[in-house]
């Protein structure tokens, strides 16, 4: 699977209020198979390459949400 998931116009929320670091923060979206052969759409951000992790955030969302709506969370976790 080397294409990655892309989400349509308007599904990426805004985020609005987020710093000029945090929104210097890229992403990067893929696919993951499951077990079943289902494939799971994958997001991470990650910290600058001058910063030392703190750790590692894992977000499930629910039947009411989609994944467009962490892109500010994970610009903001990572800054």
């Amino acid at each position: 699977m080397t294409d990655a998931p892309v989400w349509p116009e308007g599904a990426v929320w805004a985020s609005p209020g987020l710093t000029e670091a945090e929104r210097g923060v890229e992403g990067a979206a893929w696919w993951h198979a499951a077990g079943d052969g289902y494939r799971l759409a994958m997001q991470s951000w990650h910290v600058p390459v001058d910063v030392a992790p703190r750790g590692r955030v894992v977000v499930l969302h629910g039947v009411q949400s989609h994944a467009g709506w962490y892109h500010g969370l994970g610009r903001r976790l990572a800054a």
